[in-house]
């Protein structure tokens, strides 16, 4: 009781993440566990009323119905429990269906083929571009990933109305015009992301399917950016610029921007940039990583 009391709510969380799991496991028509989970909801309230009728009877008819009255009580109360459990974990359920169902017509997974094509898309991003860095031997590899809305895209010598998540990445310079919530137009080669180069490695496109992102959009130095709402922009997002001051204030009297300086940023601000491999391990075997996870937005 002490426990439940602490955590009121830790049971229903962990039903519900029982049914997210099944739906992870066992795709099934998100419709038809809508139907389930109406019809659980709508067991729950009718046990309760029983729940509710039967005690009233056996208060005020105590001498005839006592103990038919209990009996139909404590029965309705372990139905009530039962379907609500079932409500819970059918949710659930029915939601990771329903995010993870191709429903529309003009779904990219509809649209795009599993072959690459080339297309120009047009979107809201969603968020500001993020750098990353590939250390080898060769050199340094920077490249930006961003997240893009999809509201059409052109495809067959036209344009068609298209809704879905893409990653677009991208080895181009993109100037300080592009943040979240900008509307823009970019070419490129779409296709879904690669899956593990072995089995047992990192599943980098199960990793974004579970960010609803089914598809990446990689550009070249032909590509062609454009913003579209030129005239109203968005305003920029607070965090972009509490971020830009903060990197500002930072590096202020530092001679260049080194591997220490971006350290700084990476424990302090959460820039991940800096975290590559080599900078990850000598944390990982102290175990002193969570610093990072801490200081992460």
């Amino acid at each position: 009781m002490l426990l439940n009391m602490r955590r009121p709510l830790l049971f229903t969380a962990l039903i519900y993440a029982v049914g997210v799991l099944l739906g992870e496991m066992w795709p099934q028509p998100p419709f038809i566990l809508l139907i389930i989970v109406v019809t659980a909801a709508l067991a729950c309230v009718g046990c309760w009323w029983v729940v509710g009728v039967t005690e009233a009877l056996g208060t005020h008819r105590a001498n005839l119905f006592a103990q038919s009255a209990g009996l139909g009580a404590l029965f309705g109360a372990r139905m009530q429990l039962g379907f609500g459990i079932a409500f819970l974990m059918f949710a659930g359920w029915a939601n990771h269906a329903f995010h993870t169902a191709t429903l529309s017509p003009v779904d990219l997974r509809r649209l795009i083929k599993d072959e690459a094509e080339i297309i120009t898309l047009r979107g809201r991003m969603v968020d500001t571009p993020v750098q990353r860095i590939t250390r080898r031997e060769s050199g340094s590899i920077e490249r930006l990933l961003l997240m893009v809305d999809t509201e059409a895209i052109w495809c067959d010598d036209q344009w068609q109305v298209a809704h879905g998540r893409v990653m677009v990445v991208t080895t181009n310079r993109l100037d300080v015009g592009y943040y979240a919530g900008r509307h823009i137009d970019v070419d490129g080669v779409i296709a879904r992301p690669s899956g593990p180069r072995a089995p047992g490695l990192f599943d980098y496109r199960q990793y974004l399917i579970r960010r609803g992102i089914h598809f990446e959009l990689r550009t070249d130095e032909f590509t062609q950016w454009s913003l579209l709402d030129t005239n109203t922009p968005p305003s920029r997002p607070l965090v972009d610029r509490f971020r830009q001051w903060s990197t500002n204030n930072l590096a202020r009297e530092l001679p260049e921007q080194d591997e220490a300086l971006e350290l700084l940023w990476a424990m302090s601000l959460g820039w991940r940039t800096a975290l590559t491999g080599e900078v990850k391990e000598p944390f990982m075997r102290s175990g002193t990583m969570h610093l990072f996870a801490i200081s992460s937005p």
